[in-house]
C-alpha cells in the first residue's frame, strides 16, 4: 500500500533507522517519494539506496522547506521528528484534514506540534510518546464520493459526521451544477433532483478541489447533457486510466494535456475493470446510473478505501452485491 510509506516516519523516530521496499500503491503513473527523501536528509538523515538513517539516532535541530506541497512527505517529517531533543520548523506543510488530525493525535500522545494547520510548523521532539483515546474526524474523500454518487443519481444523500468547511470545494461545484447544498454542524446534504448544469473545474492542493475526487466528479459530468470537463494539475494525464473503462457507459470525452472535456448523457451498463482506488470509484459512480446491471472487477481497490462499501450504498437503496 502507498500508506506503508509513512513507516519510514515511523521507525526512524523510533529506531533512527529504516529499510524500505517499493512503495506501493495505487498505479497511475509516476509517484515518486523523492521529496520524502530530501526532507529526511535536510533533517540530518543519511539515504543509501534503501537504507535510512540519523547518524546521531535522532532528527537534528534546524529549519526544513518542502520544495512543493506533499501530503506523505509533511506526515512523514511529523512522525520522524515527533521524538527527539531540540526543535525543527517546517515550512510549506501540506494542510490536508487528515494530516491536522495526525498531528493532534501525536499532540495527544505527548508530542509538541506548533501550527497545526499552517504552512509554518514548529516540532519540538519529546523522549517518549504514550498512548491515548482519539476520535478520528470523518473523511472528506470518502463522504465526497457518497454524495457525487447521490448527485449523479439524481437522488439526495445526507453524510454526518463530516466538516462542511472541508469539503466546501465540492459543495461550491455541485451548486454551480444546480445541486442544492445545506451544511450544517457535523453534516453535508445534497439534493440532485434534476437536470444538472456543465461546469469545469481544476484540482489543486486543499482546500482546492481534491484531486482524489477528480474520477469521480468526472463520472457525475458524464450523466450531465452538454461538455464538461477536469483539468488535474496535481498528478497530470496519468490519473486518467479510468477514461476508457468510463466510455464503455456511453461517455464520450476527449483528452488535451492534462485537461479532459466530457460529454454527458445517458448511460448504458456495462461490464467494467477498476483501473485503481478512485478510478474504480468513479465506475461505481457510472454503475449506479447507467440502465441495466453492470460488473466492476478489481473490486478490491474500492474495498481498500471504502469501509463497508456495499452496505452503506444499500442503505442508500442502492441494489449491489459483492460477487
Amino acid at each position: 500500500m502507498r500508506a506503508s510509506t509513512y513507516l519510514m516516519g515511523a521507525r526512524l523516530a523510533r529506531f533512527g533507522r529504516c529499510s524500505i521496499p517499493i512503495a506501493g500503491g495505487c498505479d497511475f503513473g509516476s509517484r515518486p517519494i523523492d521529496i520524502h527523501l530530501k526532507v529526511f536528509e535536510d533533517m540530518g538523515a543519511v539515504c543509501d539506496g534503501r537504507i535510512i538513517s540519523f547518524p546521531k539516532g535522532r532528527v537534528s535541530v534546524g529549519e526544513v522547506s518542502f520544495s512543493r506541497v506533499t501530503v506523505g512527505g509533511t506526515v512523514n517529517a511529523l512522525i520522524a521528528s515527533a521524538l527527539g531533543s531540540g526543535k525543527i520548523v517546517f515550512h510549506g506543510c501540506a494542510i490536508e484534514p487528515h494530516v491536522c488530525d495526525l498531528a493532534r493525535f501525536l499532540n495527544a500522545c505527548g508530542a509538541q506540534i506548533i501550527g497545526v494547520g499552517g504552512g509554518r510548523t514548529e516540532v519540538v521532539g519529546v523522549a517518549e510518546l504514550h498512548g491515548c483515546e482519539f476520535e478520528l474526524s470523518g473523511d472528506m474523500i470518502e463522504a465526497g464520493t457518497y454524495l457525487i454518487m447521490g448527485a449523479a443519481t439524481r437522488g439526495r444523500v445526507r453524510m454526518e459526521g463530516v466538516k462542511a468547511e472541508e469539503l466546501s470545494s465540492l459543495s461550491d461545484l455541485l451548486e454551480r451544477m444546480g445541486c442544492g447544498v445545506r451544511n450544517g454542524v457535523g453534516f453535508v446534504r445534497v439534493e440532485a433532483l434534476g437536470d444538472l448544469n456543465c461546469a469545469f473545474v481544476e484540482t489543486g492542493v486543499y482546500p482546492g478541489f481534491p484531486t482524489d475526487l477528480h474520477p469521480q466528479i468526472a463520472a457525475l459530468m458524464g450523466t450531465v447533457r452538454g461538455s464538461s470537463g477536469v483539468t488535474e494539475a496535481v498528478y497530470g494525464a496519468s490519473r486518467f486510466g479510468y477514461l476508457d473503462e468510463l466510455r464503455r457507459f456511453g461517455v464520450r470525452f476527449s483528452v488535451e494535456g492534462a485537461s479532459v472535456k466530457i460529454w454527458g448523457g445517458r448511460m448504458t451498463a456495462s461490464d467494467v475493470k477498476a483501473p485503481d482506488l478512485r478510478g474504480g470509484a468513479a465506475l461505481l459512480t457510472a454503475a449506479l446510473c447507467a440502465d441495466g446491471e453492470s460488473r466492476i472487477r478489481n473490486g478490491h481497490f474500492l474495498e481498500r478505501g471504502y469501509s463497508g462499501l456495499s452496505e452503506r450504498l444499500r442503505i442508500l437503496e442502492a441494489d449491489i452485491e459483492r460477487g
